[in-house]
């Protein structure tokens, strides 16, 4: 409702009921607006505009008011450090969301609760490596009758990862930009133009991007030119590994724009974003890869050192940015397990895990997997109408 044409002298009210009705009070402008309404609230109203020249009232609106009954969820959930889980619910929470009372972890204390709208960080004790989980009981919402957390309590697993000291993103790697076609050992042994460095490397134009990363770049290695120089880069560093405990696992955490070969004391293996075949200095990714996005890449490999190699490859000579980055993590070895039930005809995939485990899927049990469209929480509903698709959970660093 509104009138239209007013000069700088006109005032307005708003009349509830039938005439003469009952002036609102505090409504004193052409946009009626009721925080926190209730279903006392609905009924008739009118706008009154009133200047030097006379009053005109508008046309009667029936105005209802619905009840907010709609429970708040959990969205998402990621422990980013063994002493930080960060939760995102669907909602704007209400009083007493920052009370340590209302949330759990097991083998660990919360010591705080901070709340931003619909997002509560929690600190804890020191977590060890492997799954816990965070119960969450009492939360609500900020409607006029508050609307409490579904399910409550909810319960969601948390996986805590341990960054290996001397395999991080921020510690030193050897690294070379010449070509390196030549030199067949460059995965174990060193030469010649060899530089060393922090992660993370290369050149980053997209501030998206940029925002997305762990870490800023530390190192600058510029993006390839006309000439084909930059267009692959070489990168090495030897750890040395603890012993794993029972159930866990090594896994080598990276970002990487375009693509990469990944070697192991010399052999191969991984690749990401690349072709098959030979890869030589001027091999190229074949497209852009996934901008700022963080990955996991299981290695099976024991305790002791090894050497770990990277050739990280450009799209093509124009490619704009190059970014290398990554640190040996322990994660469990058994990722959290799918459950299938079904609705109707369609089949529901649940499981609970943190955001850190994406849901992907395959037409074939043995890949190639990708991820499940629109990154679905603890929840996927299988349309009947797809063809017969595998599914799995992937583990995912998240920022």
């Amino acid at each position: 409702m509104g009138v239209g044409n007013t000069c700088v002298s006109t005032t307005f009210e708003w009349i509830k009921g039938n005439l003469p009705g009952t002036v609102v009070p505090g409504q004193n402008s052409s946009t009626l607006s009721i925080v926190g309404a209730v279903p006392g609230d609905a009924g008739i109203y009118r706008l009154r505009a009133t200047n030097p020249d006379g009053s005109v009232t508008s046309d009667p609106v029936n105005v209802s008011v619905t009840a907010d009954t709609t429970r708040p969820t959990l969205t998402r959930a990621v422990g980013p450090d063994n002493t930080q889980i960060v939760l995102t619910f669907s909602e704007t929470l209400g009083a007493g969301a920052d009370s340590t009372s209302r949330y759990s972890v097991s083998g660990a204390t919360v010591t705080a609760a901070s709340v931003a709208n619909n997002v509560v960080t929690l600190t804890t004790s020191a977590r060890a490596a492997g799954s816990s989980t965070v119960t969450i009981t009492g939360l609500t919402d900020t409607a006029a009758t508050p609307n409490l957390i579904n399910p409550n309590p909810t319960t969601v697993g948390i996986t805590t990862v341990t960054v290996l000291a001397g395999a991080d993103a921020a510690s030193t790697w050897s690294y070379n930009t010449n070509n390196l076609d030549a030199n067949a050992d460059w995965t174990t042994t060193g030469g010649e133009g060899w530089l060393d460095g922090n992660g993370l490397f290369g050149t980053e134009t997209s501030a998206a991007a940029t925002n997305a990363f762990p870490a800023p770049i530390a190192t600058v290695i510029p993006p390839p030119n006309a000439n084909n120089e930059f267009l692959t880069s070489y990168f090495r560093k030897t750890v040395t590994l603890p012993a794993l405990a029972s159930g866990m696992s090594y896994a080598l955490s990276y970002i990487v724009d375009d693509g990469a070969v990944f070697y192991v004391d010399g052999v191969e293996v991984s690749r990401y974003n690349m072709p098959a075949g030979a890869v030589t200095y001027s091999t190229l990714a074949p497209a852009a890869g996934a901008e700022g996005a963080l990955f996991a890449l299981p290695l099976s490999i024991t305790s002791g050192t090894h050497t770990i190699a990277v050739s990280v490859h450009q799209s093509a000579n124009t490619s704009s940015d190059t970014v290398f980055g990554a640190e040996i993590i322990v994660i469990p070895s058994v990722s959290p397990a799918l459950t299938v039930s079904h609705t109707g005809t369609n089949a529901v995939i649940t499981w609970n895990a943190d955001a850190s485990w994406e849901l992907v899927s395959s037409a074939n049990a043995n890949g190639p997997w990708a991820a499940v469209a629109g990154a679905p929480f603890r929840s996927f509903t299988a349309p009947a109408t797809q063809a017969a698709q595998f599914y799995q959970l992937r583990y995912r660093p998240q920022p």
